[in-house]
């Protein structure tokens, strides 16, 4: 188990109360910090002020909102990244450009049947599908 310890404290209050929450997750037995810097400065502010591991969680694109690189990063001891966002925001376009095409005749003109086979063969495996399968075989009840 890896606790993490959260504050929001850079964005809500100050530097000084998110740095001060830091020491104090740490001290009662931390894992990770999760200070949420805003930008570059405020990242090497953190990664000057408390130990490793930190960790980051990315806003919208990656890094490049911030402005540092993975090796800038880790050198502050941010040793976690984080990007929940940028996928999400990915997934929900396609999703919408997909919905836009359907009213119109309920089938999608940009792609044949056939194209959406190894899309959906790529998604099982990355899932596991199969495992996941043989483990339903194995453990569910036979009626």
């Amino acid at each position: 188990m890896l606790l993490i310890a959260r504050t929001n404290a850079v964005r809500a209050s100050t530097m000084d109360d998110a740095l001060a929450r830091g020491e104090a997750y740490r001290k009662a037995g931390a894992d990770v910090l999760l200070l949420s810097p805003r930008n570059a400065e405020e990242a090497r502010i953190i990664g000057e002020r408390l130990e490793p591991p930190l960790m980051y969680l990315c806003p919208p694109g990656g890094l490049a909102a911030i402005g540092l690189t993975p090796g800038e990063m880790h050198a502050l001891g941010f040793r976690l990244l984080a990007d929940p966002s940028t996928p999400l925001l990915a997934a929900f376009e396609a999703m919408e450009a997909v919905y836009r095409e359907l009213p119109d005749g309920f089938a999608l003109s940009s792609r044949t049947p056939e194209s959406w086979h190894s899309t959906r063969d790529a998604l099982h495996d990355v899932i596991g599908l199969q495992r996941l399968l043989d483990i339903e075989r194995k453990t569910v009840e036979k009626k």
